[in-house]
């Protein structure tokens, strides 16, 4: 008899919420095909404001793992996607399915596939970012806000990178994208990843591992051939970059002081490139993966930047 009653008060505790309109939110993973490809999307699911998180270079969606369960339980729908190349998401060999601008028109096609049709939210990671300035620039009204992860603003991130100081990795960059940089990054188990390009990496061996896998080198740096970094400086140089406009949506830059690849002005001096409201964050010792080496700290800021955005007016649509 204790043991219906207990059994009885545990469906209650279950039902209740749902009977009363106040379910927690599903995870709904899916696989959404998009112009021909297939990616893979993490989806918290609820009905709160869609949050969209693109990672970087040489991750997948789970370097997001902390930030997606706190924004989950903060009451947001947060999409996490593989990007094309990455994780469960499909390689293909066409180049032209790396490039920034097409990725992010398959995201665009994406959130209309899976309903979501208003401004959403972009935080974004190293090539993610740069995939977030194709979603912002090309989709007017699809972006939100920005939180952008170790890579500021292109005027600002290019102009910097032209130093002598900040060049150190420029000869990294343009080696990724030689045809035979697969060959090195794979020789001797991965001893050039795990002895140079992702030496402070948080997760080290498990993404290494990874990309040692069939084609998981390869596809890594399709990226780079399809967004060759010498047509970026060319820009940066010629001033071609300065033209862009301002970023018009809120702006919170999160840099971290123990990046080996990026430096944390070219974040802060992002403030130039937004016309209203832009917030900074500087963690101090963190590494280019700051989002798992202080996953407490950027987590709960992202969490607060959020929830001090201004209420989407009713009826704003994107199409």
């Amino acid at each position: 008899m204790k043991m219906m009653v207990r059994l009885a008060a545990r469906l209650a505790c279950l039902l209740l919420p749902i009977l009363l309109g106040a379910a927690p939110a599903v995870a709904k993973d899916s696989y959404q095909t998009v112009n021909g490809l297939n990616y893979f999307v993490r989806d918290s699911g609820g009905n709160g404001d869609p949050v969209l998180m693109l990672h970087g270079q040489p991750d997948d969606c789970t370097v997001w793992d902390a930030q997606v369960a706190a924004l989950s339980k903060a009451g947001y729908r947060v999409l996490c996607p593989d990007l094309v190349g990455y994780g469960k998401t499909d390689k293909p060999e066409a180049l032209d399915r790396y490039r920034t601008a097409s990725v992010a028109a398959d995201l665009d096609k994406m959130l209309d596939q899976l309903g979501i049709r208003q401004p959403v939210h972009v935080v974004a990671h190293d090539w993610g970012v740069a995939v977030a300035n194709d979603l912002y620039y090309g989709f007017p009204g699809r972006v939100r806000s920005l939180a952008l992860f170790a890579v500021g603003h292109p005027a600002e991130y290019g102009k910097e990178s032209l130093t002598f100081e900040n060049s150190r990795w420029n000869w990294f960059i343009l080696l990724q994208g030689h045809p035979g940089a697969a060959e090195l990054y794979r020789a001797n188990n991965g001893a050039f990843m795990r002895e140079a390009s992702l030496r402070s990496h948080p997760r080290r061996e498990a993404v290494i591992a990874r990309l040692l896998q069939p084609g998981g080198v390869e596809a890594m740096l399709r990226w780079d051939q399809a967004n060759p970094v010498i047509n970026f400086y060319i820009a940066a140089n010629n001033g071609e970059l300065q033209t862009l406009p301002k970023y018009a949506v809120p702006v919170l830059g999160i840099a971290a002081t123990g990046d080996e690849y990026l430096w944390p002005s070219q974040m802060k001096n992002t403030r130039n490139w937004v016309s209203g409201r832009f917030e900074y964050m500087e963690i101090k010792g963190g590494t280019h993966w700051m989002m798992i080496d202080h996953a407490a700290e950027v987590s709960a800021r992202l969490v607060a930047w959020l929830a001090s955005q201004p209420p989407l007016a009713a009826g704003k649509d994107t199409k």
